[in-house]
């Protein structure tokens, strides 16, 4: 098998540099580096392809669409593309149509948002051809040595919740699970946000919290009243985000929601991976 020339392997390192950013929920950072990269790529390649995901998770349209579009003229689309291009086409369609448009926006865009969130999990999945570059470097900030220090007083340590620290960011994961069953909490998992709340309201004004849903692989049955994996995941980011700005003062502004559905295999399976991943960082960090 012929090894990667450099500048291949130079790109695929990029990709995944800004693949790990987008599953970090730092989405504007992801898109500075996927543009230049899609400025020499050829359409429907994965640099095209994640950008439009990104494109799609910050509201813009328009910009994934035209990616999506460019894809399926060369056979390179898929299902879930092709679904959300619909939906691109009717958000346009009763824009024009219709009014007011508070009565149809959100929830055209709530479905949109999903349909990301699911093209989002396949891209994320299709880790073939950046394995066999090098592994990304790591992201070198000039807020690194402020952000530690701003996060050294932040103590989410509570029971039932499992923290990491790493520069400029708490990891806290619920080795227990959250949700006793679809996008219902748990008498303990309540419990376990609401203690971790009152340890971040003292620094209520300062954080940013990014929510990642997770699920376990087995699908949503018929009478779940979810349709994928990623819809529940990002339903489960929704409802913590809920419970955890009640329970902190923290605004809903500082809240990210994102869904990694059965992809994350660190989730594990059963109650274990009916759960959540929060990741903690300083406001204006993102």
């Amino acid at each position: 098998m012929n090894e990667p020339s450099p500048l291949a392997a130079a790109r695929a390192v990029t990709v995944e540099h800004a693949r790990s950013l987008a599953r970090s929920g730092h989405l504007a950072e992801a898109a500075d580096l996927l543009e230049p990269l899609c400025a020499e790529a050829d359409p429907g390649t994965a640099p095209h392809m994640l950008l439009a995901c990104v494109y799609a998770q910050q509201g813009r349209w328009w910009d994934a669409d035209r990616i999506w579009a460019a894809a399926q003229e060369l056979g390179m689309g898929t299902p879930a593309v092709a679904a959300a291009r619909r939906r691109v086409a009717l958000l346009g369609e009763q824009g024009r149509r219709s009014a007011p448009w508070g009565r149809w926006l959100p929830a055209a865009t709530a479905f949109l948002a999903v349909a990301a969130l699911v093209l989002l999990v396949d891209v994320w999945r299709d880790d073939r051809t950046i394995r066999e570059a090098s592994a990304a470097p790591p992201v070198v900030s000039p807020r690194s040595s402020r952000t530690v220090s701003s996060l050294a007083d932040v103590r989410p340590e509570v029971a039932g919740a499992q923290v990491e620290r790493s520069a400029g960011e708490l990891s806290v994961t619920f080795p227990r699970g959250l949700f006793s069953r679809g996008a219902t909490l748990s008498s303990d998992g309540r419990a376990t946000l609401g203690r971790l709340g009152g340890a971040l309201r003292a620094h209520a004004g300062r954080l940013n919290v990014l929510v990642i849903g997770h699920t376990d692989p087995r699908p949503p049955g018929p009478d779940s009243g979810f349709a994928t994996n990623a819809e529940l995941g990002e339903l489960r980011a929704a409802v913590v985000r809920e419970a955890l700005r009640s329970a902190s003062g923290l605004s809903t502004s500082a809240f990210t929601l994102s869904t990694l559905a059965d992809a994350a295999s660190a989730a594990g399976d059963g109650r274990s991976a009916r759960t959540v991943t929060l990741r903690i960082s300083p406001a204006g960090a993102r």
